[in-house]
């Protein structure tokens, strides 16, 4: 996002944050521990997700579609979910 995306009114609102900040109105309340752990979790690799193909009866794959829906996310994102609940338990 550049500048010119921001409306006037967050262009003022970032001269003033800018302003503060060179006089040093601002601070980092960031501590050293957090920034180690906040630097830790940023190093580890990320784990990759397999895809997995299933066949599933038609009238089960309907519902799970609506419980999707009903819960405001899409389908494949609702069925993880549910396999994510049932492994970690």
């Amino acid at each position: 996002m550049t500048q010119s995306d921001l409306t006037k009114e967050e262009q003022e609102d970032l001269r003033v944050i800018e302003d503060a900040i060179e006089k040093g109105e601002y601070r980092s309340v960031l501590t050293p521990e957090r920034r180690r752990e906040l630097e830790q979790a940023a190093s580890k690799p990320r784990e990759r997700k397999q895809l997995v193909t299933l066949r599933v009866a038609p009238a089960d794959l309907a519902k799970l579609k609506r419980k999707a829906e009903h819960e405001g996310l899409a389908p494949t994102t609702y069925m993880a979910s549910v396999l994510h609940k049932t492994a970690v338990q």
